[in-house]
């Protein structure tokens, strides 16, 4: 029987000679059994095995963890009959439930016939540590044992590091024989060190749900006489936590506006204009034959605003700075507008932004705004980008804001501007 389970837990190393296995102990708690072998002087294993818990088969549920010297490098594995329930060769979670820190460990991989869960991960510091396992398939989930750090004496624990040190040493050994031997190592090594895959680290929410009930009972049970006694420092802890379980919803409120002063925080906003032209950009305009007029007058509760018409067929209002500005880290460019006269029949307002010659968005199309009605805009610069015919360096741009009618299509036409900013937000 000895013979079987040894064969089974060693079925997964590379080269495994039965002749050269000896067992440095073996300890016998009730009905947990814990043996540590030593296997050719190039392998150390540490196997568990309870009868209170079998498998499908009736065989007492062991786990097997080995570590191993091939090839360059100490190769760790772990090895797990199948318990009841659990199919063979498909995907399971294997999960260490630590709970008195309140943390899972999970291990996900595709389970061997017997059961092999193969991870470059200390799973046997896990073991160790917590009080439940658990295995799962799909949404079926199977008790596994518990176990306890107290089943296992820390003298067997260190008999296990103890050859497990001599395997380092044998490795030192070996990468310090040749050069392809020392190559070889730094390999294994740096690969190593990339850590798990297949693990995930997560908090136990029964473990927070427990804490925060028993936070609550504990603050429920003192009364007036203990809590005058107790000193200032206990009796303000005791406040906290009442008032975590009994506000759990003003701690998400609470949250939520964290999260929004947060975000204020990390806003950008540069005006163009508002009220006045901001510097570096000045004010102008352009037309082939009458030139648009743009001037700034009073627009009542708005303050300054900017009046633009339309005199003839050809012009532009646009505001320029006298060297390039990168915008990359700006998401909107927003204006309010407020159309003042259009009598045509076929209209349309367009915005653009220029970088330098032949560098341009290209007329934009905006929608336009109803008579004598303001009207908010907020457009992407990437659609700038976008736009079709667009060549804008947005890293590079003297003119971050040109309005305009159709060309050929203007005159008569004449609206007020206001708060031209860039965003992103």
């Amino acid at each position: 029987m000895e013979m079987k389970l040894l064969i089974a837990a060693l079925s997964f190393m590379s080269c495994s000679v039965i002749a050269d296995v000896k067992t440095l102990v073996h300890d016998v708690n009730g009905k947990s059994e814990v043996t540590v072998q030593n296997v050719g002087d190039t392998a150390c294993t540490l196997n568990y095995k309870n009868s209170d818990y079998l498998t499908s088969e009736g065989m007492p549920i062991f786990y097997t963890f080995q570590v191993e010297l091939h090839e360059g490098e100490l190769q760790e594995g772990m090895q797990s009959w199948l318990p009841h329930g659990i199919k063979p060769g498909e995907p399971s979670i294997l999960s260490f439930h630590d709970t008195t820190i309140g943390k899972i460990y999970e291990y996900t991989d595709n389970t061997s016939l017997y059961g092999e869960l193969f991870y470059k991960t200390n799973l046997l510091t896990h073991f160790l540590a917590v009080d439940k396992i658990l295995m799962r398939q799909g949404g079926v989930t199977i008790n596994m044992p518990v176990y306890k750090k107290a089943e296992i004496s820390n003298k067997t624990i260190n008999v296990f590091k103890n050859c497990i040190k001599k395997l380092d040493k044998a490795l030192l050994t070996f990468c310090k024989s040749s050069n392809d031997a020392s190559k070889l190592c730094i390999a294994k090594k740096a690969n190593a060190n990339k850590g798990s895959v297949n693990e995930l680290i997560k908090n136990d929410p029964e473990f927070i749900a427990a804490a925060k009930i028993k936070a609550l009972k504990e603050a429920r049970a003192l009364d007036a006489t203990k809590a005058l006694e107790a000193n200032k420092a206990f009796e303000a802890a005791v406040a906290i936590e009442v008032a975590k379980a009994l506000r759990e919803a003003r701690v998400k409120a609470f949250k939520a506006a964290v999260d929004k002063a947060a975000a204020a925080k990390n806003r950008k906003k540069l005006t163009i204009f508002a009220d006045n032209v901001e510097a570096p950009f000045h004010l102008n305009k352009f037309g082939h034959n009458d030139p648009a007029i743009a001037k700034i007058i009073k627009g009542g509760m708005r303050g300054n605003v900017m009046r633009v018409n339309y005199p003839a067929d050809g012009g532009v209002a646009y505001y320029a700075s006298n060297s390039g500005i990168d915008y990359s880290e700006y998401i909107y460019i927003e204006f309010d507008l407020k159309l003042i006269s259009d009598h045509r029949a076929d209209s349309k307002l367009n915005i653009k932004m220029d970088c330098f010659d032949s560098c341009s968005s290209g007329p934009y199309v905006i929608e336009k705004p109803r008579l004598g009605v303001w009207k908010h805009y907020q457009v992407r610069l990437e659609d700038l980008i976008n736009n079709p015919g667009s060549n804008l360096d947005i890293a590079n741009v003297n003119v971050p804001f040109a309005i305009f009618p159709d060309f050929g299509n203007q005159r008569g036409v004449a609206f007020i501007i206001d708060s031209v900013v860039m965003t992103n937000y």
